[in-house]
This record gives structure tokens, C-alpha cells and sequence, in this order.
């Protein structure tokens, strides 16, 4: 590929991947807000938080029945209409990470990270190499199901648009919290107030 092949290549994987919001708005040193999905589960849900100034809608896995398909659904929607489709995954396993941020997620949410190893098992599950093992498919909704960007560059560009939120919900979490948020790849903490008042 010559250097102004690889340039256009780039500036096609920038236009068809879509940006997220929510670290968009957290790199503005602003704050984000997320709108909890629980009762109504609805691809048209997406529409309502974003005209009411949400950056986000937030779906539980860990907590609530909502299934893969609806979340891929409602992520999807998201995507189109320019908010941040959240996801809380019940369990720290590369599976369940993969497949979030595969049909649509742009942020994951961990819960129960208690330490920098649990951390890197995350950032591992959620960055494609150099920056983590996670497996790549071409077609996903991120980058619009596109198949004619070079997989380096989905790569990259993806990497940059995803977001690793550890949830700290333990006492050992709170003792690691600075090393975890040290772990290369982790844009923020995330505190789980539940579980943690519980102790």
C-alpha cells in the first residue's frame, strides 16, 4: 500500500467508525452521563436520553435479564444516533467482553475488579493487538459492518474508541483502585456503591 493509499485508508476508517461520546466528552475534562436501561428494553430507547443531554445509555447484564441480542439491538441504535451504548458484563471473561464490545458496545464495565491482574485480563479482552488480544472481526457495527479497511486500521481506530471502566466494588478493590486505574488501556474507574457499602 503506498503512503497515499494508507493515508485514505486511515481517513475512511476515522469517517466510518463511530466515535464515542462519552470519552470524547470525559477528554474535554467534562462530565458524562449515563442513562440506566432496565424496564424498557427498546432499540427505539437510544433516542429519548439523547435528546434529553445523556452521553450514554447504560445496560446491565450483570443484574438485569436483558440478553445479548437486545443489547446488540439497542447498541446498534445507540451508534446511529450518536450516544454511548454501556455495558456492565456479569462476569470478567474474555467471551463476554469480546462479544459486547463485538455487537456494538463502545464502553464495558467490569464488576468486581479487585486487582492490576484482574485489570489486565480486562484490557486484554477488550484491545486488539499490540495493546491487548482481543480476536478481530471485520464485520461489526462500530465500523458500520465495513470489510474494505485493512485490519490494521480497524484495529487502531477501534482500540482508540473503546472504554475500559473497571468497577470497584470491594476492599481490596479500594486498596488497589490506583493501581488499577495505572493498568495501561483503563480510562476510568467506576464504583460500584452497592456491593462496596455491603462490606
Amino acid at each position: 500500500m503506498s503512503p497515499s493509499e494508507t493515508k485514505d485508508a486511515i481517513a475512511q476508517a476515522l469517517e466510518i467508525c463511530r466515535g464515542n461520546l462519552v470519552k470524547q466528552v470525559m477528554l474535554d475534562n467534562q462530565i458524562a452521563t449515563s442513562f440506566g436501561l432496565r424496564l424498557c428494553l427498546s432499540a427505539e430507547m437510544p433516542l429519548i436520553p439523547r435528546r434529553a443531554g445523556y452521553s450514554a445509555i447504560l445496560m446491565n447484564l450483570e443484574h438485569s435479564p436483558i440478553g445479548t441480542e437486545t443489547m446488540r439491538d439497542i447498541s446498534v441504535a445507540c451508534l446511529t444516533v450518536g450516544i454511548t451504548p454501556m455495558v456492565v458484563v456479569p462476569t470478567c471473561e474474555a467471551q463476554w467482553i469480546s462479544r459486547c464490545f463485538d455487537s456494538g458496545a463502545q464502553a464495558i464495565v467490569v464488576p468486581h475488579v479487585n486487582n492490576v491482574q484482574e485489570a489486565q485480563v480486562y484490557v486484554n479482552a477488550s484491545k486488539y493487538p499490540p495493546l491487548g488480544r482481543r480476536s478481530l472481526t471485520m464485520a461489526q457495527p462500530i465500523t458500520q459492518y465495513a470489510t474494505n479497511i485493512p485490519p490494521h486500521l480497524v484495529a487502531e481506530v477501534v482500540n482508540d474508541n473503546v472504554l475500559i471502566l473497571p468497577m470497584i466494588e470491594t476492599k481490596e478493590g479500594v486498596s488497589n483502585a490506583e493501581s488499577i486505574a495505572a493498568v495501561p488501556g483503563v480510562d476510568a474507574l467506576f464504583v460500584g456503591c452497592a456491593d462496596l457499602t455491603m462490606e
